[in-house]
């Protein structure tokens, strides 16, 4: 175990975990010592974890957090927040070309990019929102397809069946006039419950979502919402308010970097809120149950769902797409879901059962082609 240092040894420094295994992030906190740090995970299953300076790279030191990644794993990050002491990173090894933020511009233009960031940094929102529609399909498509592959390690299951089935789905959920971005949905072989919309359209739901799942129709509520960050460009919105307009000029080379940042965070509460609505609307356009967000919401945290039908609110919670405390609170959620399941028109499954099977068998080929 690494050397402890006096000063270090009390004091737990808050961080996210994404050790590129697992979809998502993971809260754990840090210890530092004199040649290294633990990991220290809060969940028992999760064995604290002891790592050597030499083990580690500094991919960013701001002001606000640190980001390190790890000799030999390319998709792993810690996310430090608030960053970690100077004196600690100061020790740690500069990370190479590629894995942090790229130089994009130099002299004047830089200080226009640097102070523009920091102009939607604090002005941010409204501007952030008119801005995003602007950035052109041609940068956001290859951006996105870029941030999946950096955020699934390219563990992408792509069977014919399953990729007509979802498309078939998609469609179904789509605005009629139309999504604001070209979409496509694809599934990450991650145990994990999860889904995430990035750049261009891209969205991805796990393996783990899916088998956890009690029909298409929780399948399809979770997709919906979504649609709707990819709709109102949610995932580009987030970009920008994070680097400005350098996701223009950074090119796919600083998608390691962003994806990173869609990682440590989340969606803000208005853009959850706007997400839900637009989830309930298209699902109602498209004559699909609620009922399916209501059941995926009480499995997927059944302490917090129990909590709300007693009415008291529960703790920060992991939601769609990244469950996190910047969401409405779980009462509200769900009781919103709950109206709108009871107030639903005439309905019909999402998914035929032959479409229900072929997703469900996406990651297992073997069984598709039994099935």
């Amino acid at each position: 175990m690494p050397t402890c240092s006096t000063s270090a040894a009390s004091e737990l420094h808050p961080a996210s975990l994404m050790d590129g295994e697992r979809l998502g992030r993971l809260p754990v906190n840090l210890l530092l010592h004199e040649d290294g740090l633990t990991i220290l995970h809060p969940v028992a299953e999760d064995r604290d974890e002891d790592l050597l300076l030499k083990d580690l790279r500094l991919v960013e030191a701001l002001p606000d957090r640190t980001v390190l990644s790890r000799a030999g794993k390319p998709d792993w990050r810690i996310v430090a927040l608030p960053a970690l002491p100077a004196a600690f990173t100061a020790r740690v090894r500069k990370a190479g070309p590629g894995a942090g933020r790229q130089a994009l511009v130099y002299g004047g233009a830089a200080a226009i990019l640097v102070a523009f960031g920091l102009f939607l940094w604090f002005r941010g929102g409204a501007l952030v929102a008119a801005l995003a529609p602007a950035v052109p399909h041609s940068v956001t498509v290859p951006l996105g397809e870029a941030i999946v592959q950096s955020m699934t390690g390219g563990r992408l299951c792509e069977t014919p069946e399953a990729e007509a089935a979802l498309a078939r789905l998609t469609a179904r959920l789509l605005p009629e006039g139309g999504s604001a971005e070209p979409v496509r949905v694809r599934v990450a072989d991650v145990a994990l419950a999860n889904a995430f919309a990035a750049p261009g359209g891209q969205v991805v739901i796990t393996r783990g979502l899916i088998e956890q799942a009690g029909g298409p129709d929780e399948v399809a509520g979770v997709l919906a919402h979504e649609l709707g960050h990819v709709e109102h460009r949610h995932p580009t919105a987030l970009l920008l308010r994070n680097l400005g307009m350098s996701i223009l000029l950074g090119g796919l080379s600083d998608s390691a970097r962003m994806a990173d940042l869609l990682l440590a965070n989340a969606m803000t509460r208005d853009a959850e809120r706007v997400a839900d609505r637009f989830a309930l609307t298209i699902l109602d356009q498209a004559a699909i149950s609620p009922a399916g967000l209501v059941a995926f919401f009480e499995r997927v945290v059944p302490e917090e769902g129990e909590k709300a039908k007693a009415g008291r609110p529960g703790q920060a919670l992991e939601t769609l797409g990244r469950w996190s405390s910047t969401h409405p609170p779980a009462p509200e959620r769900l009781a919103v879901f709950r109206a709108a399941a009871r107030n639903a028109g005439e309905t019909r499954p999402a998914m035929p059962e032959a479409d229900w099977k072929a997703l469900r068998a996406a990651c297992k080929p073997g069984d598709q082609a039994r099935a």
